[in-house]
């Protein structure tokens, strides 16, 4: 009986190690894939997520008219760090593409070279700000990873101040409606 129980005892530490060496590696291709599920109405992070580096972004979201109405909101904020777990000083610009896909450039804090890229899936999930005036909050699924900074899946937008749409939308054609904004931006990794 006491030879059995070492011998399974034996097997589970030897399964239990196989499944460390071999844990799957999260893939800068598709950063999300060990994740858990995430709400679609809620801008929380999965629940196996962790915060990595958090940024405060401050700029503007410069909004394009048509008949009246927002026809584009187009964002370009730069970003300042607040605070790191991985123990770097990062900084970047925030920027739209034309399919209104967002993607944040990442630069060493210390040396101002980029090191990365984050282009995100759009679109996101958002839940209104606590003021009106504010830009929503949103939760962004990470397309990829690109370059020499930390793996992330998601990137949550709170804490927003100003950046809202406009109520009336007047801007001649070709010319933006140039509203302030400061937004936090946390990174997180899935385990």
């Amino acid at each position: 009986m006491r030879a059995a129980t070492l011998c399974v005892l034996a097997l589970c530490v030897a399964a239990c190690h196989a499944r460390q060496l071999y844990a799957a590696e999260a893939d800068p291709a598709n950063p999300a894939a060990l994740c858990d599920p995430v709400s679609n109405t809620t801008i929380e992070p999965p629940a196996n997520s962790y915060p990595v580096f958090s940024l405060l972004a401050e700029g503007s979201r410069n909004y394009t008219c048509k008949d009246g109405k927002v026809d584009k909101p187009w964002a370009l904020a730069n970003i300042s760090t607040i605070w790191s777990a991985d123990g770097e000083d990062y900084t970047g610009l925030i920027y739209y593409y034309e399919n209104g896909t967002a993607a944040f450039d990442i630069y060493n804090g210390t040396t101002g070279e980029q090191i990365g890229a984050i282009p995100l899936i759009a679109p996101p999930v958002t839940q209104p700000a606590p003021s009106p005036e504010d830009l929503a909050w949103a939760r962004f699924q990470v397309k990829e990873v690109i370059g020499d900074i930390p793996l992330v899946s998601y990137v949550v937008r709170n804490e927003t101040v100003g950046g809202a749409e406009p109520a009336v939308c007047d801007a001649p054609p070709g010319e933006y409606i140039i509203v302030p904004s400061t937004f936090r931006l946390t990174y997180y990794a899935c385990e």
